[in-house]
């Protein structure tokens, strides 16, 4: 398919009832693939055969943002990935990833991400290790890939699949979740040889001092919500710009969802199953908590 070809050829526009979610996904997959390419609107409408102005109403409220948000969303993670795993300069770099002008692309890049192209290159440098499963999620949202971590088998087949190629040294989950010893896991930790381990007050003064003979160790508190957690270890590795981007991009996400699953759901209360085997839990956890009940404002049926 070209720059400009429709997905529906026919005599004329198509209609708010015959226009599927699905025209907008092939949309999305079309900007995946050619975000190093100028794309404007007009191509993007004509592509489904409506006006621009139905367009960008109908994709805002299928995705809740706009076409050019997440083109430039995709253009951003490229972008990172190229400054993380190359040397290439940052002309070349945004030419990559779509943008001519190497300076509107820098100005773009800090307003997304909290730094420079330059500061996120020098800090994508230092090597990581988190020793705590929940840490594991913060370091991904600050765009940290751990050197060293335990996979947590309770993570969805997508997350699974997609960082256990990444994460270079798997370690064994341990206390408190698995009733194994900590002491498994020091001798890959000292082989990835992290400049800085992240970790949790789940562990004991011990533990911490063996783990200070590898690197620095930075606990976050297990009893805070996630996202102190979150501020917490930007802190301490000089992210808090970017911590504070992530929350303000999720708080717009958890907005736009409210919004749906009230339509949806109205006073309904939900209740969220764990299946085992042969066996059905009625599953609570901290995170999932705040997520559904807190930052959703969803009912639980059982408390």
């Amino acid at each position: 398919m070209n720059a400009i070809e429709p997905l529906h050829k026919n005599n004329g526009s198509i209609s708010a009832g015959r226009m599927h979610k699905t025209d907008l996904q092939d949309i999305k997959a079309f900007m995946e693939s050619h975000y190093d390419e100028p794309v404007s609107i007009g191509q993007l409408a004509k592509m489904v055969n409506i006006s621009p102005k139905y367009f960008v109403d109908l994709f805002k409220k299928t995705f809740g943002q706009s076409a050019m948000e997440y083109l430039t969303d995709v253009r951003i993670r490229h972008a990172k990935r190229y400054l993380a795993e190359s040397d290439e300069r940052l002309r070349d770099i945004a030419k990559k990833v779509g943008y001519k002008d190497e300076f509107y692309f820098s100005r773009k890049f800090k307003k997304e991400v909290g730094m420079s192209p330059t500061d996120f290159a020098k800090n994508t440098t230092k090597r990581l290790a988190a020793c705590s499963s929940p840490a594991i999620g913060h370091l991904l949202a600050l765009n940290i890939i751990p050197e060293a971590a335990p996979l947590d088998p309770k993570w969805s087949p997508y997350y699974y699949n997609l960082y256990s190629n990444k994460i270079k040294s798997h370690l064994t989950l341990t206390n408190p979740y698995h009733k194994i010893a900590f002491d498994i896991n020091l001798n890959k930790l000292s082989q990835a040889r992290p400049d800085v381990i992240i970790g949790s007050d789940h562990l004991q003064i011990g533990e911490i001092s063996r783990l200070n003979s590898i690197a620095p160790v930075h606990c976050m508190s297990v009893k805070k919500g996630w996202r102190d957690q979150l501020l917490d270890i930007a802190n301490y590795l000089d992210k808090e710009n970017n911590a504070r981007q992530w929350i303000r991009n999720y708080e717009s996400k958890v907005q736009f969802a409210r919004n749906q699953i009230e339509n949806v759901l109205g006073d309904d209360r939900i209740m969220v199953l764990r299946i085992y085997q042969t066996q059905l839990f009625v599953y609570q956890n901290r995170g999932l908590e705040e997520v559904l009940y807190e930052d959703l404002n969803l009912q639980a049926a059982c408390s």
